[in-house]
């Protein structure tokens, strides 16, 4: 095997692990997540990472419909709709309609959605600012081709996993 090509298995490699412990660490989050709100009748055990973001999108635009969410986050409108359905029977979110518009339906959070998606913003900024300081020792080139590395590797999942839109 070449250099180049070890190189390659190497990056797989390496990125397996970034995966795994990106897995570790989301499952360490909501962990906190449930120690934050241990007080809540709120079972969010049954809530992934996706369901969290779906929260998230809609805390952050609401009153939101699907169709904005799909565009906001790239999940497909069917998962969108089944996590909806799910949000709303956990009563974390509430269902409206806007006056000129009788046939779409938004999604607003209630109060125990609006608590949830503020520990996830409070959360979220702290692993933002961890990931700028990290970020903070590589040169502006170096960055830029970390920025186009990962669109790359975005499109790349994308294409291998497209949503249903």
């Amino acid at each position: 095997m070449d250099m180049n090509e070890s190189t390659k298995h190497a990056i797989f490699e390496l990125g397996v692990r970034i995966f795994s412990q990106h897995e570790q660490s989301m499952a360490r989050i909501k962990d906190q997540i449930l120690l934050e709100i241990v007080d809540s009748k709120m079972n969010v055990n049954n809530l992934n990472l996706t369901d969290i973001h779906v929260i998230a999108c809609i805390g952050s635009y609401e009153p939101i419909n699907v169709t904005s969410i799909v565009d906001k986050i790239g999940v497909s409108k069917a998962s969108i709709s089944k996590i909806g359905v799910k949000l709303h029977k956990m009563k974390l979110i509430r269902r409206t309609q806007l006056n000129d518009n009788k046939k779409e339906v938004y999604f607003l959070l209630t109060a125990e959605g609006q608590r949830l998606h503020k520990l996830h913003e409070r959360i979220h900024n702290d692993i933002e600012a961890s990931i700028v300081r990290f970020l903070s020792v590589y040169t502006p080139e170096q960055l830029l081709f970390v920025k186009g590395f990962l669109q790359d590797a975005l499109n790349f999942t994308t294409m291998l996993n497209p949503a249903e839109k």
